[in-house]
């Protein structure tokens, strides 16, 4: 890839917060997990595992354990210097809830 074709990559990148209710291709999402594999790591240990969930009570469920997580955080007193940014954050904890597929990446422990 050249240098120009990198740079309209990465200044094209975007983030999505409302999904389509079409349906993503499957391989389309393999790919992606293909691909993420790739992704460069200390000392090339690649200790990961990627997973693709599409079943829709567990994301539902993920969504809820992590908004739960960030609703106590914010709860506590040490969250009042961040006030400002708390509404975006309980906002978008779990902005996946209605994405059509989740990626997971599972890891060991690591001990140093």
């Amino acid at each position: 890839m050249d240098l120009q074709s990198l740079e309209q990559l990465i200044k094209s990148r975007r983030s999505i917060r409302k999904w389509k209710p079409d349906p993503v291709p499957e391989e389309l999402a393999l790919k992606a997990l293909e691909l993420a594999i790739w992704a460069p790591n200390g000392g090339n240990f690649q200790n990961w595992r990627f997973g693709l969930i599409t079943n829709r009570s567990l994301i539902t469920k993920m969504a809820d354990a992590v908004q739960a997580k960030v609703d106590l955080l914010m709860s506590w007193p040490e969250a009042t210097a961040y006030e400002e940014e708390e509404n975006r954050w309980r906002q978008n904890a779990s902005n996946f809830r209605n994405a059509p597929y989740c990626i997971s990446i599972l890891m060991p422990k690591y001990d140093s």
